[in-house]
């Protein structure tokens, strides 16, 4: 098992670098864990807990882990330079961020809650990686400002404070910073 980031897809690379960074800004250091699992690994894992001694950590067998095809990556917390696996509320704001940032974070998983684990998959399943699609970074649609946000920017400019910067509303907030943003001098 891999610890190396460069082990990962170089734009599953990029989100774990990114994530990194959002978390220092926010005051959580984070350690990535795991990142590339082989086959064999990730059998290794599964066997945990059903033909091996502990405790079960995962439901998937080899070829059916996100890691197995390096679009996932696992972290843990750091406390005063030390992992704090039992700081469950780090790693919910580290999973706000990730999903903030357009990772899946297994925090939301249905079975086992995941909640160090982090993913890229474009919506690809197990069977689709298995049978060679790949994802394909240049098919991301870049997110353009929302045509409202220099309206925004610009009465926090001038002063007005604003609670939420959400621009769907029914009369949009964007409809409303334009409108303010015209009559605030």
């Amino acid at each position: 098992m891999s610890r190396e980031l460069k082990e990962l897809h170089p734009y599953v690379q990029q989100k774990a670098e990114k994530l990194i960074s959002e978390c220092a800004a926010a005051g959580i250091n984070i350690l990535v864990t795991q990142t590339y699992r082989s086959i064999a690994e990730q059998d290794a894992l599964y066997a945990q807990g059903r033909t091996k001694p502990g405790k079960k950590v995962t439901n998937a067998k080899g070829g059916q882990s996100y890691h197995n095809y390096r679009l996932a990556f696992d972290i843990v917390p750091l406390v005063n330079g030390k992992p704090a696996w039992d700081r469950l509320d780090l790693f919910d704001k580290a999973g706000e961020i990730g999903k903030r940032i357009g990772l899946e974070w297994g925090g939301d998983f249905k079975t086992i809650k995941d909640r160090p684990h982090f993913q890229y998959t474009q919506g690809l399943t197990y069977y689709d990686l298995q049978n060679g699609r790949v994802i394909k970074v240049s098919e991301e649609k870049k997110q353009e400002p929302h045509w409202a946000e220099k309206h925004f920017e610009s009465l926090k400019a001038k002063g007005i404070q604003i609670s939420e910067k959400r621009f769907d509303d029914k009369i949009t907030r964007g409809e409303l910073f334009a409108m303010l943003d015209r009559i605030v001098k």
